[in-house]
């Protein structure tokens, strides 16, 4: 009997409080170690972007710092409003999801920046011309859905892009689609002569393609066909190519579809770099037509039409 000792009733008191209170405390500070609480600086880039429809756009995600959670960090991405865009997944190759009612907050696309990095990207479309405002955050409860608006997941975003100096979880940029291109819209491609061996090493032509609006922004001259002044770049437009029966022709003709569909995307900076293979190995001048296909039909439609193309002469 004098084995056993009974615990006086005051400690078991004591035992009870320090139990209660230490369940208070441990889950405490499980949520503040896994929660990110406003600390990542996130960048979504371009800010903002012209883009003809049916080309591919791609946004680029940023954090800073780098991310340090398992298995990533989530970042979402809701197209706000404007025209329905065709989503691809974070592969590169399945469509994840269309947007057709641009419900706010919910997200559209979604990437993973992966631990010990900065970036993800995602790539979407549109078949219909307008202006998209695309709103991002770090979703950092990983719940894939809405944007919690609060200390977690950051202050809510002005709906202008534009620098900002405080650290948050958002961001907002703007993507404008366009059918036509702008009156002023013009295309330089250099080098304008090459002379290049047949066949083997360095006989393919490589031709770089400048998009801008040559409309004499910023101290330019207008449509003097070189971007001078501030005269705006513009990205996202597929170029398109034909051999007009020249050497290594691949249809020996002027004929459609182009001989290079899709010779090159211009970039943010407006411009994008391709080459032309020497296919028959022919020795013989070869006279390439390049134009601006906002619509991406492979075809030349025309100096009158919106890819302001002439492939005749």
């Amino acid at each position: 009997m004098t084995a056993s000792r009974s615990i006086p009733r005051r400690s078991l008191a004591f035992l009870g409080a320090l139990a209660i209170l230490f369940a208070l405390v441990v889950p405490l500070a499980g949520d503040a170690a896994a929660s990110v609480d406003n600390s990542f600086d996130l960048q979504v880039t371009p800010e903002t972007g012209t883009i003809g429809t049916n080309a591919t756009h791609v946004l680029t995600a940023t954090m800073d710092p780098f991310c340090d959670e398992a298995p990533g960090c989530e970042i979402d991405f809701e197209v706000e409003s404007g025209p329905a865009v065709s989503v691809t997944a974070d592969d590169g190759t399945t469509p994840r999801t269309t947007d057709a009612d641009n419900t706010p907050l919910t997200p559209d696309m979604t990437c993973t920046v992966l631990p010990t990095q900065t970036t993800c990207t995602v790539d979407f479309t549109s078949t219909t011309a307008g202006s998209n405002t695309i709103r991002s955050w770090v979703d950092d409860d990983k719940d894939n859905a809405t944007f919690d608006a609060d200390a977690t997941e950051g202050a809510v975003e002005e709906t202008t892009p534009g620098a900002r100096t405080e650290i948050d979880d958002t961001d907002v940029v703007t993507v404008d689609w366009f059918l036509a291109l702008p009156a002023n819209a013009a295309l330089d491609c250099t080098p304008e002569t090459q002379t290049l061996p047949s066949s083997g090493a360095g006989s393919g032509a490589s031709i770089t393609c400048k998009a801008f609006n040559d409309n004499g922004a910023g101290g330019g001259t207008a449509d003097n066909e070189v971007q001078d002044g501030t005269e705006p770049a513009i990205s996202g437009l597929p170029i398109d190519g034909e051999n007009l029966n020249g050497g290594n022709d691949p249809d020996n003709g002027n004929t459609t579809p182009a001989d290079y569909n899709n010779f090159c995307t211009t970039t943010a900076n407006g411009s994008c770099t391709g080459t032309v293979p020497a296919s028959e190995s022919q020795g013989t001048n070869a006279n390439i037509c390049f134009w601006a296909d906002p619509d991406n039909d492979a075809l030349s439609n025309g100096a009158t039409t919106s890819d302001g193309s002439d492939c005749a002469e």
